[in-house]
């Protein structure tokens, strides 16, 4: 078992680089267990707590992997991962996809549990149901590839990366493709740190059960596409026909728009870099 943790107080003095050392040190200890003869490897964050901080578990386990592949040793060991993170379907997805053998969500798991005895519910059958959940949403996301078999998918890194930079694809998810390029270890142990501080606060307070917007608008979470303000001036210009309404939807929308999409991020001008095409011509 190789510990995925490493010290806070290390990463909020380095930042990124404490991240990179603690990866480069994960990916050292899988490279001596496959020396060593060891039949398993796996990689855990259980020693999670106020002073240590984790590795996200897919930037672990793709890092992990690459290493053995490169190294030709990836067919000697099986790569299992003890996660407090991976939660719903497209954190296996990508977790299998990048490497992994076998995912335990413990975290997710003891919520289940505890939810199902508030509820009079059996926990080993509202655990069965959620395996069986996730096991379904894997299978489906991989007939949308046209894979038929696990085999064909673990560790074929059928996806595109979005908004990560070169060292981190180049790290833990080589040959993944990342036109737009972006973030490093610096900027995602920012928030590593975020999560970890919610959790773990400083004195007395109570940890911050934060709901951040994923699936539904949450006030200063996750923003979406479509907002209660938005609703409210669409359905305003719909019912009497106002003008005025209706620009302030689009002005909201056209706002939106710059936060979640990638076509929002480009924008037309005449910069002079390149011709300008004459109109008869279009």
């Amino acid at each position: 078992q190789i510990d995925t943790t490493f010290d806070v107080a290390d990463a909020r003095a380095r930042g990124g680089a404490a991240m990179r050392d603690a990866i480069a040190r994960i990916c050292d200890e899988a490279r001596s267990a496959v020396a060593a003869g060891k039949p398993l490897v796996v990689l855990s964050d259980r020693a999670m707590s106020e002073s240590r901080i984790a590795v996200p578990s897919l930037l672990a386990t793709g890092a992990v992997h690459q290493s053995l592949v490169k190294d030709k040793e990836r067919t000697k060991v099986g790569l299992l991962v003890d996660t407090a993170d991976a939660k719903e379907v497209h954190d296996f997805a990508t977790l299998v996809g990048y490497g992994a053998d076998g995912v335990c969500p413990y975290v997710a798991f003891d919520a289940i549990a505890a939810m199902a005895e508030r509820d009079g519910v059996q926990p080993s059958t509202a655990m069965t149901k959620y395996q069986k959940a996730v096991s379904f949403g894997i299978l489906k996301v991989m007939s949308k590839m046209g894979i038929s078999t696990v085999q064909s998918y673990k560790g074929a890194q059928i996806f595109e990366a979005v908004g990560l930079g070169e060292e981190v694809v180049d790290t833990c998810f080589t040959g993944s493709t990342s036109r737009l390029k972006g973030v490093g270890f610096d900027v995602l142990m920012e928030d590593a740190l975020r999560f970890h501080e919610a959790a773990y606060p400083e004195g007395s307070r109570e940890p911050d059960y934060l709901n951040f917007g994923d699936y539904h608008w949450r006030d200063g979470g996750e923003a979406h596409y479509n907002t209660p303000a938005a609703m409210v001036a669409l359905q305003l210009a719909a019912r009497t026909n106002a003008r005025e309404a209706y620009d302030d939807y689009s002005k909201l929308i056209n706002e939106a728009n710059s936060r979640v999409t990638i076509r929002g991020l480009l924008k037309i001008g005449n910069d002079g870099l390149l011709p300008e095409v004459p109109l008869e011509e279009v």
